[in-house]
């Protein structure tokens, strides 16, 4: 009888295991898709700035002020640019 509660045991602890790592590998995957949405939003709207002519322009006095109020404008791109 010992034994076959041994195996039962065994057996209920690998499919628990194997829930959890599933699990825990679908919330980290989660997580990466999240990134990776943000880091592709980030990216979009840089390439959106950095193709405007204010910036084009290359002239940092008119660029600055410009770049200052996306700044404002997008939270995210504080993390960006103190870097």
């Amino acid at each position: 009888m010992s034994l076959c509660a041994y195996y039962t045991y065994i057996a209920a602890r690998h499919i628990a295991l194997a829930d959890l790592k599933q699990t825990a590998f679908q919330t980290v995957q989660r997580g990466v898709d999240e990134i990776e949405e943000w880091l592709h939003v980030r990216k979009v709207e840089v390439q959106t700035i950095a193709n405007t002519s204010t910036v084009r322009s290359l002239e940092w006095s008119v660029a600055e002020p410009y770049l200052q109020a996306e700044v404002q404008r997008i939270h995210e791109f504080f993390f960006l640019s103190n870097s």
